[in-house]
């Protein structure tokens, strides 16, 4: 089957802002002996981030129409609990969750930031900057520490 992209992807620099403001799935908070599996079945540990999913919350129920992807409507969770019909039996814990830490650490205009910057970096790599991958990889983790560190003075 082949799946058409969706007008607003969930780009690498979003997913990995998730990531790491959630650190684990978000079933295990809800239900601490939550077992975690991959799209094969197999357990991985709740804290294995390049294993979990990301989940689209919506602010209501609605039928046909997926929640934006932004920090304010995603959840990281195992692939297991995403797919399986644990995350929409939950979406109430899941809308209080988001509400609780505010939904995101960085504002729309920083999120869009970030969002252009990963596509400018890409783009670069793509027109023939092989020899920047370097520089692209320490803009990346640059520009992440600078959220981080923006994020820890908020609180």
């Amino acid at each position: 089957m082949i799946r058409k992209p969706h007008r607003d992807p969930v780009t690498p620099a979003l997913r990995e802002y998730i990531l790491s403001r959630d650190k684990r799935c978000f079933a295990t908070r809800v239900e601490p002996e939550h077992r975690c599996r991959d799209r094969w079945g197999i357990l991985h540990r709740p804290d294995a981030l390049e294993l979990l999913t990301l989940d689209h919350v919506k602010d209501a129920a609605r039928i046909g129409l997926r929640a934006p992807s932004d920090a304010r409507h995603l959840v990281a969770m195992c692939f297991w609990a995403n797919v399986n019909g644990w995350a929409s039996a939950h979406r109430n814990e899941e809308r209080a969750y988001l509400a609780a830490i505010g939904g995101r650490r960085a504002s729309e205009t920083e999120d869009k930031f970030v969002a252009f910057v990963d596509e400018v970096l890409d783009l670069t790599l793509a027109a023939g900057g092989e020899p920047y991958r370097e520089r692209v990889t320490a803009l990346r983790a640059e520009l992440r520490a600078a959220l981080r560190y923006q994020e820890s003075q908020t609180r």
